[in-house]
């Protein structure tokens, strides 16, 4: 597969205000971006006036939810959007899950064997985005689909969604090897899925 970048963000704060169990999923924090500068210490976004963004999951970020540097970049695919606003409304538009690199694949890239490294080309540059893997949906975030209150009980309907939005449905997580800059129509290229 050979995914065109269609859109890039960072998240200025947490999205997950709150003390469990009445945390929230707040996505006014996320800020889209003209480039993203990705290092193994997470991301940071240059917006088109220069303006410099480091994003939440960045070691530095002084709220950090990535200290380890271990997931802080996430990809999603436009088809896994849509089929979230079929089921879940239009709410759900693209960008609102949090990750940092949004891809057009129509079908999306839930449920498929994603190879444990995919390159992200640009025009003058190749990134490495490393140990792939399913970005495990949140309560928070789960009750935002369904639209309901942070205090609404972890029921059967949540516990079914939360296994809805599993299997990569709300995108998956990786680190970079090296650094480099990504920007929108920069290639993501998928080369052999894992056996």
């Amino acid at each position: 597969m050979n995914l065109s970048v269609v859109r890039l963000q960072v998240q200025r704060s947490p999205l997950k205000p709150g003390r469990a169990p009445r945390r929230w999923y707040d996505p006014t924090p996320l800020q889209q971006v003209d480039a993203l500068e990705m290092s193994d210490d997470g991301a940071v976004g240059i917006t088109a006036d220069g303006e410099r963004i480091v994003d939440v999951h960045h070691r530095h970020h002084p709220q950090t939810r990535d200290p380890q540097g271990r997931g802080g970049i996430s990809v999603m695919g436009t088809g896994d959007y849509r089929v979230l606003r079929e089921r879940y409304g239009p709410h759900l538009v693209d960008g609102i899950a949090g990750e940092s690199v949004l891809v057009d694949a129509d079908p999306g890239l839930a449920g498929i064997a994603l190879p444990d490294s995919i390159e992200v080309q640009g025009a003058d540059e190749t990134l490495v985005l490393q140990d792939f893997r399913v970005a495990d949906p949140c309560v928070e975030f789960t009750r935002f689909c369904l639209r309901l209150p942070a205090s609404a009980p972890v029921d059967a309907r949540l516990k079914e969604t939360l296994k809805a939005l599993g299997d990569g449905a709300r995108g998956y997580r990786a680190w970079v090897a090296g650094r480099g800059t990504v920007r929108v129509g920069d290639r993501l290229q998928v080369r052999e899925p894992r056996v």
